[in-house]
């Protein structure tokens, strides 16, 4: 019998793996995705949640890759930074979105009370990104405290 070695007495290398393919995330099923989004909608609609984040902010995170956003969130909701917060000296603009239920008016007051100069200002009509939301009033809440700061 002949063999298939290229070299006598050495075995073939073997044939490339395909790659594995990618394990599915747990609840990431199709009717637990429609069943999540009857949730939301009857809790917007009963008026128990409002929607954190407005259509221009939804587009902007659907454009942001996934590695991206992950490490961003890893370093923004991993890192305590609460006990420095004593340590500003500068005067601090929070600005909040009227709708954002992801970090509340409630989170930015805590945040108010570990600073000595703290200023909290609510964003009408947006959400979590209130940038994006609503990017003039944003604009306008800022070259306002900095009006203040230089005047």
């Amino acid at each position: 019998m002949a063999s298939l070695c290229a070299v006598p007495g050495r075995r073939p290398a073997p044939a490339p793996r395909r790659p594995a393919r990618p394990r599915p995330i747990p609840g990431r099923g199709r009717a637990r995705r429609a069943a999540r989004r009857r949730r939301r909608r009857d809790q917007r609609a009963s008026g128990l949640v409002r929607e954190s984040t407005g259509p221009r902010s939804r587009e902007v995170l659907a454009g942001t890759p996934l590695k991206a956003y992950t490490t961003a969130a890893h370093r923004c909701f991993g890192t305590d930074l609460r006990p420095l917060l004593p340590e500003v000296r500068c005067p601090v603009l929070l600005l909040v979105g009227e709708h954002d239920t992801r970090t509340p008016r409630s989170h930015a007051e805590r945040i108010a009370a570990g600073l000595a100069h703290a200023d909290i200002q609510e964003i009408p009509g947006a959400g979590h990104l209130a940038n994006v939301d609503a990017p003039r009033r944003f604009t306008t809440a800022l070259q306002a405290f900095w009006s203040a700061m230089s005047g």
